[in-house]
């Protein structure tokens, strides 16, 4: 004998706010997905049909049905701690944003290499690392005029 299916109770609120997360243009993907789970569940309808109907799995729908369950709307969010974790520690990447400003001894300016040296990790990391703050320690900004137009000028040509 086949299990009977669990209903999800919810207040007005809460299923007026599913509503309109499920249907909002603004919304991501995983967003209105999650909120229809918990809507067609709220109805009776069960794990497998309701995964038949959105074309996903009978898996994802019982973690959103379960967490709806036992947190309400806030379970619909994703946990921290979701993605890569950062390869490189914020420590190096704070050292290289703030020495990029002050160049080594006996130098003008860093190249992504001589940081990279210093700092012990790769230059494609620097520059990066660079990019991403909008920094541009190897770039000079000084104007020198031409030595060949005026040449030209003295010698009558």
């Amino acid at each position: 004998m086949a299990r009977a299916i669990k209903h999800l109770h919810m207040d007005e609120e809460s299923l007026k706010e599913l509503r309109r997360r499920a249907k909002a243009r603004t919304a991501t993907v995983r967003e209105q997905q999650r909120a229809s789970i918990v809507i067609l569940r709220a109805k009776g309808m069960s794990v497998s049909a309701v995964a038949e109907k959105l074309g996903t799995t009978a898996k994802r729908v019982s973690i959103w049905s379960k967490r709806f369950a036992s947190y309400g709307l806030a379970g619909l969010e994703d946990k921290r701690g979701r993605g890569r974790r950062p390869s490189i520690p914020a420590a190096i990447v704070a050292r290289v944003i703030d020495e990029a400003t002050r160049p080594p001894k006996g130098r003008e300016r860093w190249s992504v290499r001589s940081m990279g040296r210093h700092v012990g990790i790769s230059h494609s990391t620097v520059q990066r690392i660079w990019s991403r703050n909008d920094l541009t320690p190897h770039i000079t900004k000084t104007f020198k005029l031409s030595t060949i137009r005026n040449s030209r000028r003295n010698s009558g040509t």
